[in-house]
């Protein structure tokens, strides 16, 4: 491969709150926090910057790491690849730059090279131990930072212990970036990084970092983003989520730390609801198994964007024939093909159930922050209960984040009791989620 002396963009992709990192002069400092609302171009802006640098200089050694290595594809691999071959154009030869000529993508190592000699690598933490044996990486960036703990820092930075070569443009120390949402008040990259005072005298609040000598941070939104075409243009949408989920709406839309209430669910409503299924748009159910306590079961209905929770199993002390008996009760003529997401903590009561003839049921999809996306999802729209449905009723009153014992500020977690029916509705929505028009994107 020749080595690339002179190239442009396609068209002038820089957003002008990152056009410095551009500079020939420009140095990071060792921390680079880089954080903010969604569409903000946070990921995009860096990747930019770095592959330029790449492409330019030949001592570039990048490590990308994720917390989850089964998100690097998807959200680290293929936006660098697009970067690299579909927005740069190597001026010498006028043409994009292309695999095998200008670059080297080793798919099963996860890796590029670069024909000036430049490297970066993408690791997930999820196994740390493959982390070892990498040498001289010199510049580290922590992808949503936010799913990494304090001690997955300062693991990773030990672990790495490189020193950059002595012509690098950057000089002889480790540069760190960290790219996230700032989802809690509470988070520990808060305290880590910037001072307790928060000036909130404007709608995007201002963070001040503790020390400006060794943590260079920049927080933009979507409104910094010249090339943003997506839904927080649309003023009655923004000013819906400000009403629905006023902490999301900071979060997402300002780029503000995320402060959370008492009470998971506020927007909530109990009344005797429509029973006929054809007054909803779908319908879908949801299983969360229980003996010791209850055993809750829920049909869900949607319609204009809200969730309705129409009909309810739950009681404690019962077996999976108990529930099979039950359902067969409640549904004798449709008990074998209703769709039922269950509990994925209990495959053999799934597949005697399926056994039995309730051909409809499955797991639930669960993943790393399953449940803390499906109570984000849920924040987003109105749910309604009808009034039989004592079981939901009682647990939406009373279910609660927990405490930090240190702060006593709420974390993003949800108090571990009487939360069957909580569960239940979550599992079931996961049909709903399938349908575009409901989704609500999380970047």
């Amino acid at each position: 491969m020749k080595k690339i002396k002179k190239i442009r963009l396609k068209r002038p992709y820089v957003n002008p709150k990152y056009k410095f990192m551009f500079k020939k002069d420009y140095i990071p400092q060792k921390y680079n926090v880089i954080y903010g609302g969604t569409g903000s171009s946070k990921s995009f802006s860096l990747i930019e910057m770095l592959v330029e640098k790449c492409i330019l200089h030949s001592t570039f050694d990048i490590l990308v790491v994720r917390k989850y290595a089964t998100t690097l594809k998807d959200t680290v691999e293929m936006p660098w690849l697009d970067m690299i071959t579909k927005r740069y154009i190597n001026v010498l030869s006028n043409s994009g730059l292309k695999e095998g000529r200008d670059f080297t993508y080793n798919r099963t190592l996860k890796h590029i090279k670069f024909a000036s000699g430049s490297i970066v690598r993408f690791k997930g933490y999820d196994n740390p131990e493959k982390l070892k044996g990498i040498d001289n990486v010199n510049v580290l960036w922590l992808e949503e930072c936010t799913d990494f703990t304090q001690s997955d820092l300062e693991d990773i930075q030990d672990r790495l212990r490189a020193t950059p070569p002595p012509n690098h443009i950057w000089g002889r120390e480790l540069k760190i970036f960290c790219t996230f949402n700032p989802i809690f008040k509470s988070h520990w990259i808060r305290t880590y990084f910037f001072k307790d005072e928060i000036d909130m005298s404007e709608e995007i609040h201002k963070d001040t970092v503790i020390d400006s000598a060794t943590t260079f941070s920049l927080k933009t939104t979507w409104r910094d983003n010249k090339f943003y075409n997506g839904q927080y243009q649309d003023e009655k949408l923004r000013n819906k989520m400000k009403i629905k989920n006023p902490r999301k709406y900071g979060v997402q839309c300002n780029g503000n730390w995320g402060v959370l209430g008492e009470l998971i669910y506020e927007h909530y409503k109990v009344d005797i609801l429509e029973k006929d299924h054809s007054y909803y748009e779908d319908i879908s159910y949801g299983l969360d198994f229980g003996f010791d306590h209850s055993t809750a079961f829920h049909e869900l209905g949607k319609k204009d964007g809200d969730i309705y929770v129409l009909r309810e199993l739950y009681k404690p002390k019962l077996t999976v024939t108990d529930i099979m008996k039950e359902l067969k009760r409640m549904y004798p003529n449709t008990y074998n093909s209703i769709r039922i997401y269950a509990d994925n903590a209990r495959p053999e009561a799934i597949e005697e159930m399926r056994r039995a003839g309730f051909s409809g049921i499955r797991a639930c999809t669960k993943g790393a922050n399953s449940v803390l996306e499906g109570i984000e999802w849920l924040q987003d729209r109105t749910i309604y209960i009808d009034e039989s449905c004592t079981g939901a009723k009682n647990e939406i009153e009373s279910y609660q984040w927990q405490k930090d014992k240190r702060t006593g500020e709420r974390i993003p977690k949800p108090i571990k009791v009487n939360d069957d029916a909580m569960d239940s509705i979550r599992y079931g929505t996961e049909k709903f989620k399938k349908d575009k028009k409901l989704r609500v994107a999380w970047c």
